[in-house]
């Protein structure tokens, strides 16, 4: 016996070894996100990390190292950070404990990695109804990359062509093994989408946040608007006929299926007799019916919290209709508070699901359940919002209004809003935008308007759905029956795979149950995925933000609702009895993942291969910039994206321009002033006067290798009558302040 349990221990089925790889491989993906070595300094190997991976450090360290609270913006001094910091807050955390960046970077995305996976395959699975339908969609939603593989293969034909035959092998292996560049995205071709993983997930950290929680609340969504109104029995139809389901035998009449409602949590007993009081008595003299002795309960008298806690529950019954069952309206409570959470954890996300929830409104008319996702998401949304608000009043960003004469309100509609036709589609690869979007998203497009356009009926027969079957469907999923019969309740969140008809009266055929559970039906998820149809549209017709790539934080959305109705369609073909239609449909499956599979082969096999910051820099910002500044100290140093300032966590007059001008801040009279003090143009004298508005703020400069490479050799004599604070071979600290002083 003891040899049979040890034996079943190490007994694995399929899907345990697959979630099993797939958590050893998110691992070893957050380690190459960003690690750390001794003699190189911070490392990635993801080339769009390269860029935001300094910016994410600079906020861990500003809180863990700086003390940024409340938090200010680490690259614009004086002005309110709008950046969305939760994701980069839990890693400052872990930095406090004692973690050095690297794995407390690694160990939040691994976190965030692992509930992203997981909360995507559970929304798919049940909009698709399969655990295979579901896994295809995770794969295609993280390996996507349209047909940048074809220029992936063109470029390695171009490279066997001076190679020898015999080393052909070779050649093609250490290509597929490494390949050489980043394809789904790339300046010298027209593929702007990018793989979602690499180029979102991984550098934009928020998004690790975000995403999560927004296909958390449509999971719930879904669950409780379309699911629902298939799988359960209205509550104002206590007896089921064989009128409300059809093909079921009419003997089955008699059956009561009630939707009864959970009860509600369980009182203490001052609160259980004060709740009987209120629905047995009309006045505290009247006696309580069902009583001992006839006497009135007069032993204890209920406190203030009891009495409101039963009041609140009393008028929750009476306000709630009949037909709405508690644990779905917890559901959608839930759904709120989770929506809620989005405005500092990810503004895009948050304007995305509450602007789809108004059309999904009107679609699926479940008005009190919309209610109340309204009434939580706004009550834990609002005080976000009005502190975003304020503080910007008061820092007062400087954007372009005294360029376009007009309010600051004015200047941020129009860096932000603007028409642009067309998304990205522009520069020196601009072609037909059909033929862009064919490119960056291969047959999904196609697929989904076939999906969308394509008669119901055909739809049936590619989906090989028997028209009763189908119908039935819509009444009753065998799930519910099972549960409903059994007199369980029943968990619209628990998808299911398994499925055995209740009776073989059924008018059709008893075996295809199981597809009918595992397909979606056709008019539910149409109606379930137009809203998101607008976030296609919209990001191509208007410029959402001053960096029009920007749309992609809203177009990802509308990608990842439309691969479900792509699956559906492309597993009815695999499932088909025609050779050539399998044959066709499996060459469109590996076109979907081929150029995510080439550009993550890539970040897997070449482990930091982008050095971010060099150990002189990391050393230099934590061994001398960070002991000799406090918390109100400004830098004043090169705009370049990987300084060693970002290491020690202080905030800069100007930090990197493109990050500056990415959120929509009018920068150009700072760096005008900061060209002209490492120029010598602007004495330092002045420039301090200027930008130390507060007695508490000091200014310090920092002259480096970034600062020689922006300004040349010239920049190491303009502050030589300033006090150094420390150096190394490398770099120095000056004060400007008391350099001001003295002058």
């Amino acid at each position: 016996m003891l040899a049979t349990s040890l034996r079943s221990c190490f007994v694995f089925r399929r899907h345990d070894i697959i979630c099993i790889s797939s958590a050893v491989l998110l691992v070893y993906y957050s380690y190459c996100a960003v690690s750390e070595d001794p003699t190189r300094g911070v490392l990635t190997s993801v080339e769009s990390n390269y860029g935001d991976l300094p910016f994410h450090v600079g906020v861990i360290n500003s809180f863990a190292l700086g003390q940024n609270f409340p938090p200010q913006n680490i690259e614009f001094s004086g002005a309110f950070f709008t950046y969305s910091y939760q994701v980069d807050f839990v890693s400052a955390m872990l930095v406090v404990l004692g973690s050095s960046i690297g794995p407390s970077i690694a160990a939040v995305n691994l976190v965030l990695f692992l509930a992203t996976a997981c909360i995507m395959y559970h929304f798919y699975r049940l909009l698709v109804g399969s655990k295979t339908g579901a896994a295809l969609c995770v794969l295609f939603l993280f390996l996507n990359g349209g047909f940048s593989f074809v220029v992936f293969l063109s470029e390695l034909v171009t490279a066997l062509q001076g190679v020898k035959a015999e080393q052909w092998q070779d050649t093609v292996l250490q290509w597929l093994w490494t390949p050489p560049r980043q394809y789904t995205m790339d300046g010298r071709s027209p593929y702007r989408f990018g793989n979602v993983l690499t180029i979102l997930l991984m550098p934009q950290r928020s998004f690790l946040l975000g995403f999560p929680l927004a296909f958390g609340c449509l999971a719930i969504f879904w669950a409780i608007c379309v699911k629902s109104e298939s799988t359960f029995v209205p509550a104002a139809s206590p007896v089921m006929s064989s009128r409300e389901i059809d093909g079921f035998d009419s003997s089955m009449n008699h059956m009561q299926v009630l939707r009864k409602k959970p009860s509600h949590r369980r009182f203490n007993s001052a609160e259980s007799e004060l709740r009987q009081r209120f629905l047995t008595s009309q006045s505290s003299n009247e006696e309580v019916p069902g009583s001992a002795n006839g006497s009135v309960h007069d032993e204890r008298k209920p406190s203030v919290r009891e009495r409101i806690s039963v009041w609140i529950q009393l008028k929750r019954e009476d306000l709630m209709p009949s037909s709405v069952s508690e644990v779905e309206w917890r559901y959608m409570c839930v759904a709120g508070v989770c929506a809620g959470l989005l405005p500092l954890a990810h503004a895009h996300t948050f304007l995305l699901v509450m602007s789809v929830v108004p059309f999904l409104a009107l679609l699926f008319r479940r008005w009190w359940y919309w209610f109340s996702f309204c009434a939580f998401a706004g009550v834990v949304s609002v005080p976000q919002a009005l502190y975003i608000i304020v503080n910007q009043r008061s820092h007062k960003l400087l954007h372009a209004a005294a360029d376009t004469g007009g309010s600051t309100a004015n200047a941020i509609l129009k860096n932000f809003f603007n028409f642009q036709y067309g998304w990205d589609n522009h520069g020196q690869y601009a072609e037909s935008h059909i033929m862009f979007w064919f490119r960056n998203t291969g047959f999904l497009i196609p697929l989904v308007l076939i999906y969308l356009l394509t008669p119901e009926s055909l739809v049936k027969m590619i989906l090989r759905v028997d028209k009763t079957l189908l119908h039935g469907a819509k009444r009753l999923s065998m799930r519910a029956w099972q549960r409903l019969s059994s007199g369980s309740s029943v968990n619209v969140l628990q998808p299911t795979d398994q499925a055995v008809a209740p009776s073989t009266a059924y008018n059709g055929s008893v075996s295809s149950w199981k597809t009918v559970n595992q397909t979606v039906i056709a008019n539910d998820l149409k109606k379930f995925y137009l809203p998101f149809l607008i976030w296609f549209i919209v990001p191509n017709l208007i410029r959402l933000s001053p960096w029009v790539w920007d749309n992609i934080k809203f177009l990802v959305y509308w990608f990842a609702m439309s691969i479900p109705l792509a699956v559906s369609l492309l597993m009815g073909l695999l499932r088909s009895k025609h050779v050539l239609l399998r044959a066709v449909s499996f060459m469109i499956v590996c076109t979907f993942i081929m150029s995510g599979v080439v550009d993550n082969m890539r970040v897997l096999t070449r482990p930091g291969v982008y050095e971010v910051f060099p150990q002189h820099d990391v050393l230099f910002g934590l061994n001398v910039i960070h002991p000799h500044l406090d918390k109100h100290a400004l830098l004043a140093r090169a705009p370049s994206h990987n300084h060693c300032a970002y290491v020690s966590g202080h905030r800069s007059v100007l930090g990197y321009i493109g990050h500056v001008w990415s959120h929509g801040i009018h920068y150009h009279e700072r760096e005008q002033d900061l060209n002209g003090l490492f120029y010598g143009r602007m004495a330092v004298k002045d420039y301090v006067q200027k930008y130390t508005v507060e007695d508490a703020i000091k200014l310090y400069a920092v002259v480096g290798p970034h600062e020689v490479n922006q300004y040349g050799q010239g920049v190491r004599d303009v502050f030589k009558s300033c006090p150094v604070l420390g150096k190394d071979n490398f770099s120095i600290l000056y004060d400007l302040t008391q350099c001001a002083k003295q002058t």
